[in-house]
């Protein structure tokens, strides 16, 4: 039997996906049968890598991908211990699809490629996003072994329903996440347990801009409305967002993603996050029914590993499938703020953050402060008034059964009819009461796209078959809602 080389003689290679011609499921893959695999996971474990020719299987499964959308862009990070890497062959397969990609094939340097690291491979662009994902390895020249130390996929999906809109901060890229079968909010108590005071829903005013959620982290966390889930759970570990003061934008506390759970760990002892998370911060469900805008702000902080690692915020009509975009990289704190246009009218709508990490190379991550959702509800306009005139004798006379029409301004000139009614014998008039908010205005702030209202009065004689008297009359007056035209 072979011994293992021990690793101070042994090339050690962290291999990033490299570009390589896509090939068919079938062909060389099949020569040897492949050695029994683990059971499907999000990360690969340790294990040899066969030295007669047999290829190494080792299914990959991503827990979180959505249903019913295709795959925008693949990453895969792989480490291999071996004492000659140019007898290795490695493969990457989408099975269901019948899609391969060569990203590793005897030391020959790959297209668009090259030993240490690529990725975004194109030949699974469009692919369905459910599926079962194969790593293969072969050691195609007996007589030197090696081992696959580990192996983790990431993958970008279409979005399956309408996105926040990025209104300031860096742009992300738009994906779709989803909370796997089974997983449940956890039920660890918080450790936090001076801290006593939570924060909850203010209202602002019966109408205009109306705080849903203030989250500053400076009371107690999770407050009422708050979920937190570790969706990996094949780790046998549990990572939660909570509160801590080790980094923050406003007052003392933000979220950090691993600070909490069974497993949580203070960041001042080790600010790095731990491998293989997906832990979630969601809050909702909320109301946007009677919402004519809706917006998301918070303020993010982040030190990610490119490709591989995430920060994820997104909105779901269900709790389940969340659409938004993801962030890696460094960045100092920057306000990022999302309109929720696309969900406005919706009575159940739910927000989360996801970080998720694969098994190798861990930063700070990303922390989270300052989160406020809030919606705009437009209040209710009433018109009325009394029409008086001055008859022949100047005594002021009720304007009797005159139609009166009322109307919104537009700059454009197309002012649009709202409505007509008749004074009563007294002059009076009265319309009923509409929501005061101008569907036609495009201004991006809420409180600019009140109802622009006046009336006009008419008067219409017949006083036979072939005379008709009729008179408008419009004067500019005071404003009902920000104008008022008599």
């Amino acid at each position: 039997m072979k011994e293992r080389l021990p690793l101070s003689a042994c090339i050690v290679l962290i291999l990033l996906l490299a570009w390589g011609p896509a090939v068919s499921a079938q062909g060389e893959v099949e020569v040897g049968a492949p050695t029994p695999a683990f059971p499907c996971g999000p990360s690969a474990p340790e294990q040899p890598i066969p030295d007669d020719g047999r290829w190494l299987q080792v299914c990959l499964l991503d827990p979180l991908a959505p249903e019913g959308t295709t795959v925008t862009r693949v990453h895969l990070k792989y480490l291999i211990e071996h004492p000659d890497p140019n007898q290795l062959e490695v493969r990457l397969r989408l099975e269901d699809a019948g899609i391969e990609q060569v990203v590793w094939e005897r030391g020959k340097a790959i297209p668009g490629g090259e030993l240490g690291g690529a990725s975004d491979l194109e030949a699974f662009h469009g692919a369905p996003s459910q599926g079962r994902w194969l790593l293969l390895v072969r050691d195609a020249v007996p007589s030197q072994s090696g081992w696959l130390k580990t192996a983790s996929l990431a993958v970008e999906y279409a979005p399956v329903g309408p996105l926040p809109t990025l209104l300031s901060g860096t742009a992300g890229r738009p994906t779709s996440r989803r909370l796997p079968a089974g997983a449940v909010p956890s039920r660890t108590p918080d450790r936090d347990s001076q801290k006593s005071e939570g924060e909850g829903v203010t209202v602002l005013s019966s109408s205009g801009w109306q705080e849903i959620k203030r989250e500053t982290f400076e009371g107690a966390f999770p407050n009422p409305g708050w979920t937190l889930i570790d969706a990996n759970p094949n780790d046998r570990k549990e990572y939660l967002w909570d509160d801590d003061n080790y980094r923050r934008y406003g007052g003392y506390w933000a979220a950090w993603p691993a600070n909490g759970g069974a497993h949580g760990y203070n960041p001042a002892s080790n600010p790095r996050y731990p491998p293989n998370m997906a832990s979630w911060m969601i809050y909702g469900p909320f109301d946007l029914s009677d919402a004519k805008a809706a917006e998301v702000v918070c303020w993010l902080w982040r030190q990610i590993q490119v490709n591989n690692d995430r920060i994820f915020f997104g909105i779901s009509p269900d709790g389940r499938t969340f659409d938004g975009w993801q962030w890696d990289g460094t960045a100092n704190w920057q306000e990022m703020r999302f309109g929720l246009e696309g969900y406005l009218a919706d009575p159940s709508v739910w927000v989360g953050w996801l970080f998720e990490s694969d098994s190798t190379i861990e930063y700070e991550g990303p922390w989270v402060d300052d989160i406020l959702i809030r919606k705009y509800r437009p209040g209710q306009v009433t018109v009325q008034g009394s029409f008086f005139y001055a008859d022949r004798r100047d005594n002021f006379a009720p304007a009797k059964f005159t139609k009166v029409y009322l109307y919104d301004h537009d700059p454009g000139g197309s002012d649009d009819l709202l409505g007509e009614t008749v004074t009563d014998a007294n002059g009076f008039f009265r319309f009923p009461a509409r929501t005061n908010w101008d569907e036609d205005d495009q201004d991006p702030n809420p409180n600019n796209r009140r109802l622009d209202l006046y009336v006009v009065w008419e008067t219409d004689v017949n006083d036979s078959a072939s005379a008709r008297r009729r008179v408008t009359n419009c004067v500019e007056e005071q404003p009902v809602g920000r104008r008022r035209r008599r």
